[in-house]
């Protein structure tokens, strides 16, 4: 059965923390924000590993907390990435304070 997560409504939590994804992987390939679909695989936009690498330890810094090399694999899409961030019960969400940063 295919998976129906990304119809589900996001909180007001998960669409900052999705925002800020999607303006660091923005900056980070050179591409107009608006161009990234949530659901659709990072990989997709040319992501390629040194990217990813980059874009983990903005997240860790973000974050304030240490993430798996592999988490972008992992959780290929911007969609995935937030919903794995905002679970609190894997080791403490993002944090609310820093949504606002």
């Amino acid at each position: 059965m295919e998976s129906r997560d990304h119809l589900q409504p996001i909180s007001h939590r998960e669409e900052a923390i999705c925002d800020r994804l999607r303006s660091a992987l923005a900056q980070l390939l050179g591409i107009d924000p608006r161009e990234i679909d949530p659901d659709e695989s990072l990989v997709s936009y040319g992501l390629g590993s040194v990217q990813a690498l980059t874009l983990m330890g903005e997240l860790e810094e973000w974050t304030g907390r240490e993430l798996s090399a592999t988490l972008i694999w992992d959780y290929p899409t911007l969609n995935a990435i937030t919903k794995y961030l905002s679970d609190d019960s894997v080791s403490g969400g993002v944090a609310d304070g820093a949504l606002d940063t």
